[in-house]
């Protein structure tokens, strides 16, 4: 009964994960650059007190860096959440390839939220965004596959 549960919340987890990423996916470039741009924000402003006195330059090449950083690692951490639920779900039905096939999944959701993205305004499909995605996913999974190894040994023990 309790990994009938465990497999009803992994697999609302993974649902909402796939709805978000597709609603992120279906905003038009200025939308999108918008929520970029405040998050960014909040951040400078909280983390750096000096943005705000430094020369127009240096603010310019930091907004730059820390637009890239936010909407890559936005990329990333959607993935890593997308592959470490859907291994803890294919783990749960069967240990065999569970992370090869997780990993599988979310790379090739990856790819077609890239796609999806040629067909929002003022967007692009980039090669670049799958591989993050893939690697982001990759991660999700080795994390949870870790974390799960650890707790085996330490129960052994």
């Amino acid at each position: 009964m309790r990994k009938r549960w465990m497999r009803l919340a992994l697999w609302c987890v993974i649902l909402v994960l796939l709805a978000a990423i597709a609603l992120f996916s279906a905003q038009n470039g200025e939308a999108s650059q918008k929520l970029s741009d405040g998050v960014v924000q909040r951040l400078l402003t909280l983390f750096w007190s000096g943005y705000a006195p430094a020369p127009a330059q240096e603010q310019a090449r930091v907004w730059q860096t820390a637009v890239l950083v936010v909407r890559k690692g936005a990329h990333a951490t959607e993935f890593l959440l997308l592959g470490a639920a859907l291994y803890l779900l294919l783990r749960s039905y069967a240990a065999r390839r569970a992370a090869l096939c997780a990993w599988s999944l979310a790379a090739a959701y990856g790819a077609l939220d890239e796609i999806h993205q040629l067909f929002s305004i003022g967007r692009a499909g980039r090669i670049t965004d799958v591989l993050i995605d893939a690697s982001g996913a990759a991660l999700g999974v080795w994390l949870v596959w870790g974390i799960m190894r650890l707790a085996a040994r330490k129960r052994k023990d």
